[in-house]
């Protein structure tokens, strides 16, 4: 089906069809990916609390809160001390810069996290502005194609304001969007400030702690060490105490999470219970809009949230290394995969509620000689990914789609390749 049929010339003497230069480009057979997106925080497994094994003080700390640790690695050195007036005032000193200190960490995760809180925003409104501009491309190429068609009386004016009407409404969208961005931006920009400034006071701190250790191991006591070590392997969390501190046997000092495997619950909506199963893949997005570590549905809850008409679902992830307990990440979850092609979104026509390409074949002219003519397929459009869209049927691996000039083309219009263009898009 063409823009619009032709009809017979009775003119003997009319002119031949003029060729049309257009840029082409093989099509290529990829996997066609349907997902969805969703966001969840990790977990790992139960918690091991760590407690001390003797009463004593904590003269050195071997490695860091949140570092992963295996079964046997050595975690703190304690000490038990005779007391002398000068070593109190040195532990009172050390335990309150130490105190200082969790206070100062405590402020610096705070306003991590809050950059993080505005980081995520600020991806999700810039790929709803994608889709956006996206979206008010189509439309206006499907409004030039209609004001083309309303002039050869091919569809109705009533037809071309409805579309008009909606290409303002999206291009008001996109003004409202780009204003939040910009609001999102600005609040960043504040909180990494804030961050940069936090982590600033906190060396200064941690200069002060240093400088209270330093002074605290000068004392010269009797002493009994006494080595505590890793009982599993997995991730260290927070410590509960600092050096210098006093503790007394079993008083918890940190914790271990094995986090070999982490899971998540999603909240996946009753719209998508047909294509929820077991085993369905998963996948993290990274910040960078790559993909990271993949995962399974593993299990799906019997039972509808009605409040929210959602379906608990967990998913688990192989930890590589990169995750951690109660982090918040973004996944998709792969639904289908299926071979199929993209096409760029400008080589798409639509006639009603039909999308059709044009693909470059030879066939012979009257005089028996060879040509290229363009021939109109109607293609089925599954989606769209990377700005383009994702073509299940219609066209074959080797088709020469037209990539330009589209709206000047009838079936069977004569072309020819511009190869210049056509080998830039190639390189591409």
């Amino acid at each position: 089906m063409s823009f619009i049929s032709s009809g017979c010339n009775s003119n003997p003497e009319a002119a031949e069809p003029q060729i049309i230069p257009v840029k082409l480009q093989k099509a290529e057979t990829i996997t066609i990916v349907d997902s969805s997106e969703f966001v969840g925080t990790l977990k790992a497994g139960e918690t091991v609390n760590l407690t001390a094994p003797i009463n004593g003080r904590i003269v050195k700390i071997l490695v860091n809160k949140r570092q992963r640790v295996t079964r046997g690695n050595p975690i703190m050195h304690l000490e038990s001390e005779e007391q002398s007036q000068n070593l109190n005032l040195a532990l009172i000193e050390a335990s309150s810069q130490g105190s200082q200190l969790k206070i100062t960490q405590a402020d610096v995760k705070k306003m991590e996290a809050e950059k993080d809180r505005f980081a995520v925003g600020l991806e999700q409104i810039k790929a709803e502005i994608r889709n956006l501009e996206a979206e008010i491309e189509l439309a206006q190429r499907n409004l030039n194609q209609s004001e083309f068609l309303v002039q050869s009386g091919a569809l109705a004016q009533k037809d071309l304001h409805e579309q008009t009407e909606e290409l303002e409404n999206k291009l008001v969208e996109l003004d409202t969007k780009n204003k939040a961005l910009k609001r999102v931006q600005d609040s960043l920009q504040i909180a990494e400030n804030q961050v940069k400034q936090a982590r600033l006071n906190l060396a200064r701190q941690k200069t002060a702690v240093a400088s209270s250790q330093i002074k605290l191991s000068s004392i010269g006591q009797k002493k009994i060490s006494k080595r505590l070590s890793a009982p599993i392997t997995g991730m260290l969390g927070y410590f509960r105490v600092n050096v210098g501190d006093y503790v007394r046997i079993g008083q918890q000092v940190t914790t271990i999470t094995p986090n070999d495997t982490l899971e998540m619950t999603l909240k996946i909506p009753v719209t998508y219970s047909s294509k929820l199963k077991n085993g369905l893949s998963v996948e993290i997005i990274n910040s960078d809009e790559t993909l990271g570590v993949k995962g399974k549905i593993s299990s799906i809850s019997a039972n509808i949230e009605q409040q929210n008409q959602t379906i608990p679902t967990k998913i688990t992830f192989r930890n590589n290394g990169s995750l951690r307990d109660e982090q918040f990440v973004r996944v998709r979850v792969i639904w289908d995969q299926q071979p199929g092609f993209l096409i760029p979104m400008t080589a798409v026509a639509n006639l009603g509620e039909q999308k059709f390409v044009f693909v470059a074949e030879k066939e012979k002219s009257e005089d028996g000689n060879p040509m290229l003519v363009a021939k109109q397929k109607s293609v089925t459009v599954a989606g769209i990914q990377d700005r383009a869209y994702q073509i299940t049927s219609g066209v074959e691996s080797g088709d020469s789609i037209v990539l330009s000039r589209i709206f000047e083309l009838f079936d069977g219009t004569p072309i020819s390749e511009d190869y210049v263009n056509s080998q830039q898009t190639i390189k591409n």
